[in-house]
């Protein structure tokens, strides 16, 4: 007789002294906006005994009103019973949170908890979020109302693209946050005031917050300056992880700016930092790294200033075959035509730094105009025609590029230190003062005390 063998994994211990372990003791959702499903987290849980257990019961700590729903080990279920756990075997549970309006302007904490009854034993992982009432815009392009003003008190939440109609203006006050969905956008045919501060910038971004996504490009389309746009002002905003930041196409007769940028920081954008096409732009203390493609793109002439700026195509995760600055007088249509206006561009005071032997494309055809000022920058570049007040193919020994601090290195021995000219540009992108003798590019290096 042939008696049947019941492997050691397989035979139920019923000792109290046997407890679960998990993967984390606490699953943590940062900024949940109310009305908005979060992202799927997970957890596991472990059988650290040689033989089995039951777990008799799996649920959600608050079961009859949670914010937060299970899926545990691929069944959908608020609670489980007598669930079977091999020796040294795990189960997956999955956890989302959906959050209700609080009417709050200030963020708020939705916890809970998964419980694990074993052997006479309670155990839970705690589940806490971030919860935060916001302005949505949703349902197609949504025309926002003439002289709007957005303040910080809650975040602007847009689905699909807002619109910001010609004659119309948009003000963001300073620490106004703005989150888009994947593929929204805002178009600006009126006039957009970003009046961000040093100490409350303005800042536009995706919806996702949560590590790798705070870093991410793509997760948004882009800001673009339709053709009626004029008198756009952005003061000390920080635009990040979308595909264009700021894309111009306002071709016109004059060479008033259409934008003036000052004391920001553009990056982790999927194709350009900025775009322009025949357009005005007036630049200053401001920071672009961390773009697939382009820092800057100026295609089809226009009229340019830029000083005192970064433009850092370092990073690591990027791959390109193309220079990051790019500046031209035509615009190719298709292989026998093109768009073509007369450039005109200066450039002082600035760093164009990157990973390619050569970072910068100048570019012209005959018959319009082309008038380029380089004076006092740093550049990377297999080009000649500059003049000896530029530095030209030295590297300008950032912080740690590694970590985007594209600040001048701390021993001041960075060949941008005092060799800026004396612009009307007093601070720099830290807020600190320039000094007599400034510095090349968006951060001045102040001599630790």
């Amino acid at each position: 007789m042939i008696e049947a063998c019941e492997l050691q994994e397989e035979k139920i211990t019923f000792d109290p002294n046997i407890q679960l372990s998990f993967s984390t003791d606490t699953v943590f959702f940062d900024t949940v906006f109310t009305t908005v499903g979060s992202i799927t987290k997970r957890f596991k849980v472990f059988n650290p005994s040689e033989n089995a257990i039951e777990i008799e019961k799996i649920s959600i700590g608050n079961i009859e009103k949670s914010s937060y729903s299970l899926v545990i080990n691929g069944f959908e279920s608020q609670s489980l019973n007598k669930t079977r756990l091999l020796g040294k075997d795990s189960l997956l549970v999955l956890v989302k949170v959906f959050i209700d309006p609080q009417d709050s302007n200030l963020p708020f904490i939705i916890q809970d908890s998964v419980v694990f009854e074993t052997n006479g034993n309670l155990q839970d992982v705690k589940l806490i979020s971030w919860g935060q009432d916001a302005v949505f815009f949703r349902g197609g392009i949504q025309t926002l109302p003439c002289n709007s003003v957005w303040d910080s008190l809650r975040p602007y939440v847009i689905y699909d693209s807002l619109l910001v109609p010609e004659g119309c203006t948009l003000e963001m006050q300073p620490g106004t946050r703005v989150s888009l969905a994947p593929g929204a956008s805002m178009f600006i045919g009126g006039t957009i005031k970003i009046n961000g501060t040093l100490e409350h910038p303005v800042e536009i971004s995706g919806l996702r917050t949560d590590i790798p996504f705070d870093n991410t490009p793509g997760q948004w389309d882009g800001i673009y300056f339709l053709q009626t746009s004029q008198e756009n002002t952005i003061d000390w905003a920080e635009i990040k992880n979308g595909s264009i930041g700021l894309y111009l196409g306002i071709p016109d007769e004059d060479e008033v700016p259409d934008v003036i940028l000052s004391n920001s920081i553009i990056k982790n954008m999927a194709l350009a930092g900025i775009q322009c096409i025949s357009s005005d732009l007036t630049m200053y203390n401001t920071l672009i790294h961390s773009c697939v493609e382009n820092t800057m793109l100026c295609t089809a002439g226009g009229s340019y200033i830029f000083r005192h700026n970064t433009f850092a195509a370092l990073s690591r995760e990027v791959f390109r075959e193309e220079p990051s600055f790019v500046l031209t007088n035509f615009l190719p249509i298709n292989e026998t035509e093109a768009l073509a206006s007369a450039l005109d561009a200066t450039l002082e005071n600035n760093i164009i730094w990157g990973r390619l032997e050569n970072e910068l494309i100048i570019e012209a055809v005959e018959g319009v105009g082309f008038d380029l000022t380089f004076s006092k920058n740093i550049l990377k570049t297999t080009l000649t025609d500059f003049d000896n007040s530029n530095i030209v193919n030295e590297n300008p020994l950032f912080v740690n590029e590694f970590d985007n601090n594209y600040r001048l290195d701390s021993l001041g021995e960075s060949p941008a230190v005092d060799q800026g000219v004396l612009l009307d540009i007093l601070t720099d992108l830290d807020g600190k003062q320039r000094d007599d003798l400034p510095d090349i590019g968006a951060y001045e290096y102040i001599p630790e005390e």
